[in-house]
């Protein structure tokens, strides 16, 4: 019954730390942040991978709140999103 047990804590213990390690490889990019590249609010993103194998990322930008017009910008990724681009409307 005890090498049960240690062998379920090892198991139970394996399992965790593979999630943990899995989770800790997983990098996080701001792509659009409030306030700069001359917006105010960015809404609706959306990411397309194309044919070539760039990231496209999409969006809708205001440089005021919800009455001023809207402008459809582009990002785009070379490196499978590490880095992006300027802006292009």
């Amino acid at each position: 019954m005890i090498f049960f047990l240690k062998n379920t804590f090892s198991i139970f213990f394996l399992i965790c730390l593979s999630f943990k390690l899995a989770i800790a490889e997983i990098p996080s990019t701001i792509v659009f942040k409030a306030g700069e590249d001359g917006y105010k609010v960015f809404r609706i993103p959306a990411i397309v991978l194309a044919a070539n194998g760039d990231l496209l990322a999409f969006c809708e930008a205001r440089q005021g709140d919800d009455a001023n017009e809207t402008d459809l910008i582009l990002k785009r990724s070379f490196d499978s999103g590490r880095n992006w681009g300027k802006i292009e409307i």
